[in-house]
């Protein structure tokens, strides 16, 4: 009872901490890619038309997301469409889901690590877990289907960690199936599988050979629940599989080890709020806050790594601590291999495994639990070390959304976007986008506007040797980024096209501004009938 009420207390201080200001900064493209499908399927209206890659059915004139591309299903999707629609197109709503989804999934790592490493070592994890920044800003402003992703992480551990207690197949069942549904949620999910997978296999090889040649019935069953919770993923997986280069970069493991490295000091959110969501541009962020996680990370996997190995001790300890460093270990590996995995909800598919072993580093060094009897003192020492741990992290949460409720966030990533939506509101346009990162998050405020994301197409007709064009009208709206926000490259071009027909009296140029006065986006809206040609350079033709 009294570790359910300590892990309660921890959680609903984390929903408290991470539960304020949830309005703010505007909603993110990647927040907006599968809470846009769930509102269609929640009021069977169409919003938008569907993203690129993206797979969905109809059912009773309803469009029911299967796939928001081609290597993530719209499990995110399914899940948000029952409170999306009670509460409507909220951005408040959204984020609180997803935060509680998050949550939920830590209570189960608690319990998880409650069974396989005692109540201490659970209580430290959870601590740690609902306190660390990355965690909780990532699961409030979930992207990358973070949230549900850690949810049935903590199902695979807590379920496969029950059939090992007691043999039953309905609790590999659940764990096989809770698997297949993290597949099916984004494929990046076999990072954490693997980790997990080369843990135990190098740590317990006996135990684990001796396991499956006794339940192989389970076993079998259990594959046959993954395979059933993969779902829909299975008719495009092939083609992801079959081109993983499509998705490297040059100059990509160096990203891959400063996501790694802003992730686990907590600084990541915070230096991508202050860049304007350029994922690309952390790097140069000088004044982001930062927490001790990684460093204390580093030193206990050195010292977990050297009583591993070590003669003496208990068996148990040895193999709890072989088994996290090389989960640990391959996590990291696999992550660096994946190609195109860069990004923070990428590395974050290692959670909770650094957390418990840092949690399980800290809890042998104190001896609690153990045989050795190392008096009160270590373990007051490391009841200390962990609290001011936790303040620390808290303090580093705490100046990140300072920051950003304060501007309203920057770029790509601001209320701007949402001061727009309103305008659109009292004023439906037809809005072309020419950029990345305009239409879902219109699309999910519901501006009751006619949304068109023109920089998938304008490329086309170029291969075949002909000219881009579209024809409009004073009722529609152009939607561009300027560098260093502009993904396409085509805001500058158009801008400077517009300006000529401005300077005619022939519309408008709209400078869209976030709360630290810098521009966000731009809006061009002409005074009559034109025709746009692009080929290789933008010609706006006035039509009489």
């Amino acid at each position: 009872m009294r570790f359910r009420f300590a892990v309660f207390a921890i959680l609903a201080l984390a929903a408290l901490l991470a539960g304020r200001s949830l309005e703010a900064p505007g909603l993110y493209y990647d927040e907006a890619v599968q809470a846009r499908p769930a509102l269609e399927l929640a009021t069977g209206q169409v919003r938008a038309a569907p993203l690129p890659g993206s797979h969905s059915v109809w059912v009773g004139g309803t469009r029911v997301p299967l796939m928001t591309q081609p290597y993530m299903g719209a499990l995110k999707s399914q899940v948000l469409a029952l409170p999306l629609a009670i509460s409507g197109p909220d951005v408040r709503v959204l984020r609180a889901v997803t935060l509680a989804i998050a949550l939920f999934g830590i209570a189960g790592i608690a319990c998880f690590a409650r069974r396989a490493f005692g109540s201490a070592m659970a209580l430290i994890t959870t601590g740690l877990l609902a306190s660390d920044p990355s965690v909780l800003l990532l699961a409030r402003h979930d992207w990358g289907s973070f949230s549900i992703s850690l949810l049935l992480r903590a199902a695979v551990l807590f379920f496969g960690f029950r059939f090992f207690e007691s043999r039953r197949p309905w609790h590999l069942l659940l764990a096989g199936f809770a698997l297949g549904l993290g597949f099916y949620n984004k494929v990046d999910f076999g990072i954490f599988v693997v980790a997990v997978v080369a843990g135990l296999l190098l740590a317990f090889p006996r135990e684990c050979l001796r396991l499956v040649r006794e339940q192989r019935v389970a076993v079998v069953s259990g594959l046959g629940a993954v395979a059933l919770g993969i779902g829909p993923l299975w008719l495009h997986l092939r083609g992801v599989l079959s081109r993983p280069g499509a998705f490297s970069h040059e100059g990509e493991m160096a990203a891959k080890f400063e996501t790694l490295w802003t992730t686990f000091d907590g600084s990541h959110f915070h230096r991508l709020m202050q860049s304007g969501g350029l994922f690309d541009d952390l790097g140069g962020i000088g004044d982001a806050a930062s927490g001790p996680f990684v460093v204390v990370l580093i030193f206990a996997a050195t010292w977990a790594a050297f009583r591993a190995f070590a003669p003496g001790g208990s068996k148990a300890d040895r193999g709890t601590l072989r088994f996290l460093l090389v989960a640990n270990a391959f996590g990291i590996a696999t992550y660096f291999l994946l190609p195109g995995g860069e990004r923070i909800h990428h590395a974050q598919n290692l959670v909770p495994l650094p957390q418990l072993l840092v949690a399980g580093v800290l809890v042998h060094l104190a001896g609690i639990g153990s045989g050795a009897r190392r008096g009160r003192v270590p373990r007051a020492l490391a009841a200390a070390g962990v609290a001011i741990f936790v303040a620390l992290q808290v303090g580093v949460y705490e100046e990140t959304r300072r920051d950003f409720s304060a501007s309203g966030g920057k770029g790509r990533w601001s209320n701007a976007i949402a001061d727009l939506a309103r305008d659109l509101a009292a004023e439906p346009l037809g809005v072309t986008s020419l950029d990345w990162g305009f239409q879902e998050p219109l699309a999910f405020y519901g501006t009751a506007a006619s949304l068109d994301e023109a920089h998938w197409r304008i490329l086309e007709p170029l291969r075949r040797g002909r000219a881009w064009r579209q024809r409009g009208d004073a009722q529609q709206l152009y939607l561009l980024h300027l560098p260093p926000f502009d993904r396409s490259g085509f805001g500058s071009p158009f801008l400077e096209a517009a300006r000529a027909r401005v300077s005619e009296g022939f519309g408008q140029i709209r400078f869209h501004r976030d709360g630290d006065g810098e521009v966000a986006f731009v809006s061009v809206r002409f005074a009559g009938d034109h025709l746009i040609h692009y080929d290789g350079r933008f010609r706006i033709e006035r039509l009489r």
